[in-house]
């Protein structure tokens, strides 16, 4: 099964930088329509402008929104689908990484953490999914991470926040089972983005711009649950859960270093 974008109206969290700005671009390339959701509305305008003047015939909508404030996050999510006429694709992609050892005076980064990768995810899921189920269609895509298949030392919350992603959207699957409502669940691998470029080791690591075409391909051949890229990391979850936690503590100490 292949899946085309060409005309499709796509809303997308998290899309001042990184893997959101290229999946942007990559989706305007294929003739969608979309909506960039992002703290940083300047920044969104400001790579928004010139694409709008090479693409006329296309919707190039920016709006402003904290996902930790659902008030903001369920009245964007409103706005832009009134802007697209309509919503075919959520793209709930926003999130921070938060690294430091438990006990260790991190906590306030820790929740932010939390507010944002587990509450953000739920409150754009719910805004998206009140939308679809209103129409009986739509396709709602959550980005997790391979660090949701265990947890990491130095990363522990992060790892937490992630598997909350990838647990939600399994539930969330299995709840509109059989309608045309669609769930994939992502997990990106070592992405070259902001979120990691404090770490010293990143394995296998690709640009945010071969991130986001892995990402589109699995989209495009119908996944439901994808690492990304798809090699090496679809061994990960396997390989993660059967080391001794000596030998991840020494690796996670190896990436932190």
């Amino acid at each position: 099964m292949t899946l085309s974008f060409a005309g499709s109206k796509v809303l997308i969290t998290g899309a001042s930088s990184g893997i959101g700005q290229e999946l942007a671009d990559l989706l305007l390339e294929r003739g969608a329509h979309v909506a960039l959701v992002a703290r940083r509305i300047a920044t969104i305008e400001s790579w928004a402008a010139p694409r709008r003047a090479a693409r006329p015939q296309q919707v190039i909508w920016s709006g402003a929104a904290d996902v930790t404030v659902a008030e903001q996050v369920f009245q964007v999510v409103e706005q832009a689908t009134a802007a697209l006429g309509g919503l075919d694709v959520a793209i709930l992609n926003a999130g921070i990484a938060g690294g430091g050892m438990l006990g260790c005076g991190q906590y306030p980064l820790h929740e932010q953490v939390i507010r944002t990768n587990v509450l953000g995810a739920l409150a754009s899921t719910e805004a998206v999914m009140a939308h679809f189920r209103s129409r009986n269609q739509g396709h709602v895509v959550l980005v997790s991470s391979v660090a949701a298949f265990r947890g990491l030392p130095g990363s522990a919350v992060y790892s937490a926040s992630k598997a909350a992603v990838s647990t939600l959207a399994q539930g969330l699957r299995a709840e509109v089972w059989g309608t045309p409502i669609r769930v994939t669940v992502l997990h990106p691998g070592y992405i070259d983005t902001p979120i990691n470029q404090n770490l010293t080791w990143r394995p296998f690591l690709v640009s945010a711009r071969q991130g986001a075409a892995a990402i589109l391909y699995r989209l495009e051949h119908g996944a439901g649950w994808a690492t990304v890229p798809r090699w090496p990391w679809a061994l990960v979850p396997c390989m993660v859960r059967l080391l001794p936690t000596a030998v991840m503590a020494r690796m996670s100490r190896r990436r932190m270093a």
